[in-house]
């Protein structure tokens, strides 16, 4: 039987101040570890730990010390002392079992020597841009030397680390980690909930002026430029140039500043930009009640990426029921398998894009075949059973020390 552990999470940006894939992730599993009994806590930024207070979150949080210097992305990370300090402090007080650290750079580089020195148990989740490098788009810490030089002198220091996908795994492995260290753990979908969402579908589309015969493409992401949002008129183009009559709905964090670029390629009558779906005042479910009604009225889940850590909108469009279809890439081909759950496609290749999506649309037995996949894959990755594997993790890490 699983003992009840006092755990700490350290991430440096949270809900509800900030809305993102590692935000999310932290606020879910901190929700399942309460429900399978522990007791958890957050540490956080000054001002994220602020907007906790004034926020109906039903777990405990601390800060990190305020004024904390300013860094520029992925050029400059701050100061490592005062939260080095502040993690001291907080484990003295409060005598954590475990610290679960979320990024292990810059964050496990600021928090391992405190940790280290009291003889703390951790887990380090690397999320992405700690590990992952992209030139042509400006992605990750390690495209600078001095990030780089810290990243490798840590990581094989670290005795329990997770991957959360095969691209993360193999970062690690290049950077000397011991396999024996590594523990692959996915991150999570509500996927119960977002299946029911299911049963809206009808009256979701009547609520966009969609007639039933109109197929509706989906796509979920922020506008940067490895999200590859920049090709979706461009796809939309080649599906016009084939006669097909669709609507592609694109949502996200800056996703109007495409306005310009959807008008200049003709397409202004096929594509909507809409802004991030919100929870509504007290509610904190992810994705938002009414963005797992939109996935389940898409006829196809598009994701036109160039890079992922891990293809978190695959899964929750698979939750939906909804064919997935995504381009051949880190991030994504970890958690979907060809013809299987989902389509992949050539990256950056609209016209290779288009006709998947082609395929879809005009074969329903396919297109059935991935709603079954992807639905299974989903299950799989239900927050119930993620949480389920970290407290495994954790056990076999506080029994060690107990030994």
């Amino acid at each position: 039987m699983s003992r009840t552990l006092r755990i700490a999470h350290l991430a440096m940006s949270a809900q509800p101040a900030s809305v993102g894939g590692l935000e999310v992730v932290v606020d879910r599993l901190i929700r399942q570890q309460q429900a399978l009994g522990h007791d958890v806590t957050l540490v956080t930024r000054w001002k994220q730990w602020k907007a906790l207070q004034l926020a109906d979150f039903p777990y405990r949080s601390l800060p990190l010390p305020p004024r904390l210097p300013a860094s520029m992305p992925f050029y400059s990370v701050g100061m490592r002392l005062p939260v080095d300090l502040a993690v001291r402090y907080h484990q003295w007080r409060e005598k954590f079992d475990l610290w679960h650290i979320h990024w292990l750079y810059p964050t496990a580089w600021m928090a391992h020597g405190a940790l280290t020195s009291s003889g703390t148990p951790m887990v380090v989740t690397p999320h992405g841009a700690d590990l992952q490098v992209e030139e042509s788009t400006g992605y990750g810490f390690r495209r600078y030397a001095k990030h780089d030089k810290r990243v490798r002198d840590l990581a094989p220091k670290i005795q329990a680390v997770t991957a959360i996908s095969d691209s993360i795994y193999d970062c690690l492995l290049e950077l000397a980690v011991d396999a024996d260290q590594i523990t692959r753990i996915p991150n999570g979908v509500d996927a119960e909930r977002i299946d029911a969402a299911r049963s809206a579908r009808a009256q979701t589309r009547v609520q966009l002026g969609l007639d039933q015969s109109t197929p509706l493409i989906l796509t979920v992401a922020r506008n940067e430029t490895r999200k590859g949002l920049h090709l979706i008129p461009e796809i939309v183009a080649n599906l016009m140039n084939d006669g097909r009559e669709i609507r592609w709905i694109i949502v996200g964090a800056g996703v109007t500043a495409l306005a310009e670029l959807v008008r200049f390629k003709g397409v202004a009558d096929k594509i909507d930009l809409k802004p991030p779906i919100k929870n509504s005042p007290g509610c904190a479910q992810f994705p938002p009640q009414a963005l797992a009604e939109l996935y389940a009225a898409a006829d196809v889940f598009a994701f036109p990426s160039l890079s992922e850590s891990f293809g978190l909108v695959a899964i929750e469009a698979m939750a939906a029921g909804t064919p997935f279809v995504g381009n051949n890439v880190p991030g994504i081909r970890d958690v979907v398998t060809n013809e299987v759950d989902g389509l992949l496609c050539d990256p950056g290749n609209p016209k290779d894009m288009a006709a998947a999506i082609c395929r879809l649309l005009d074969n329903r037995a396919l297109a059935a075949k991935l709603r079954e996949g992807g639905l299974k894959t989903a299950r799989e990755h239900d927050w119930a059973k993620v949480a389920e594997r970290y407290d495994a993790l954790y056990q076999s890490i506080t029994d060690r020390r107990t030994r």
